[in-house]
């Protein structure tokens, strides 16, 4: 049986402005990852629609009201769906150790890469939850509640794992530890 396990369908496409947005890009989708024991494992990656809708402000145009948002008068956000079309190649990057998989509050993790968008520098924060699971094919199921773009100061951080040990941890429904010293690694720009 192939997935997908966690998201059952695409999130429905957006028109605003003449303009039709589509979200196949965050379909359920399965990798195979080699965790810090070099034993080969399954993840779920599904996304909510967070990655591209934000929260409606007082006076904003009711026409970019998102039907499908899980998030009351949840808003299509152009500059998150931009960012969106980079989702799966900047998790492949985590996944390969190519960025930093940063310990966060609420049992969530985030990668923080750095990414240029429009010629601009910027952090983006992708805030994940990885749990174990039982009786699918699939060993781990990876949410990605969030994504967006932040600065250095926008998410308190507790250190930093690579993702094939926060595979191997997860598999043992374990966390990573949580560094709480003042001068702990933080995400940067640079």
């Amino acid at each position: 049986m192939s997935g997908p396990y966690f998201q059952k369908q695409s999130w429905p496409p957006f028109a605003y402005q003449g303009v039709t947005y589509e979200f196949t890009h965050l379909d359920e989708y399965q990798v195979e990852v080699a965790d810090s024991s070099n034993v080969t494992r399954q993840i779920a990656i599904s996304f909510s629609d967070h990655c591209f809708t934000r929260d409606a402000e007082y006076g904003e145009n009711s026409m970019l009201r998102y039907p499908a948002s899980t998030r009351p008068g949840g808003l299509f956000c152009q500059e998150r769906y931009q960012h969106s079309l980079r989702l799966r190649e900047l998790i492949g990057e985590a996944i390969e150790g190519r960025q930093k998989i940063w310990v966060i509050e609420s049992d969530n993790f985030a990668a923080i890469p750095t990414v240029d968008h429009l010629g601009n520098r910027v952090l983006y924060g992708i805030i994940f939850s990885l749990d174990r699971v039982k009786k699918m094919p699939v060993d781990l199921d990876m949410r990605v509640r969030t994504a967006y773009p932040c600065d250095e100061k926008a998410i308190n951080t507790y250190g930093h794992v690579r993702f094939a040990h926060l595979v191997t941890l997860r598999m043992q429904s374990k966390r990573p530890n949580r560094r709480l010293e003042r001068n702990r690694p933080r995400p940067r720009l640079s």
